[in-house]
């Protein structure tokens, strides 16, 4: 963990070229199939961007306040599912509202609160125990189709997080 003490403005610096790189890939996700270049430009984002916000969240992860963190992650998740229906009922007259699915931008507060609560759980094992078993967790998330189709890819995003904060 940084202390958050004196502020590094190289992890500002590189929150902000990940937001522009979210921002860049979900703007030329709609065109990859009209273009080679924006699919393997697509494609180059996204095998970084995720992980990297993850990682970034693992390095200045503390175990201060870890219940009400967890609580407003997930009532931020919440407000952003609500938002997202009403603004589908408005603006496209589609009424739409899953509890536990969404393609949208709330499953990334949903996994900020798995990986804090999970993390608090297991600070105290051994960090070489945890390494090696990261990798046999996210090994058939990142090898099944179904897996990542039907669980939330962030399992395999969790190894980033958790091995930061050990």
């Amino acid at each position: 963990m940084i202390s958050m003490e004196k502020r590094i403005f190289l992890f500002d610096n590189l929150k902000f070229f990940l937001i522009l790189t979210v921002v860049i890939g979900h703007f030329i996700a709609y065109i990859t199939k009209s273009s080679h270049m924006m699919s393997g430009l697509f494609l180059f984002i996204y095998s970084f961007h995720m992980p990297f916000f993850i990682y970034l969240a693992g390095l200045f992860h503390s175990n201060h306040n870890i219940k009400n963190r967890c609580v407003s992650f997930i009532a931020i998740g919440f407000s952003m599912k609500i938002l997202f229906a009403l603004c589908r009922i408005v603006f496209l007259h589609k009424a739409f509202f899953s509890l536990l699915a969404d393609p949208g931008v709330p499953w990334f507060m949903f996994a900020m609160a798995m990986f804090t609560a999970i993390s608090y759980f297991l600070r105290d094992f051994n960090t070489f125990t945890l390494f090696i078993s990261r990798f046999w967790l996210a090994l058939p998330v990142m090898m099944s189709h179904w897996a990542t189709f039907f669980i939330y890819p962030d399992l395999s995003y969790f190894t980033h997080f958790i091995f930061l904060v050990k």
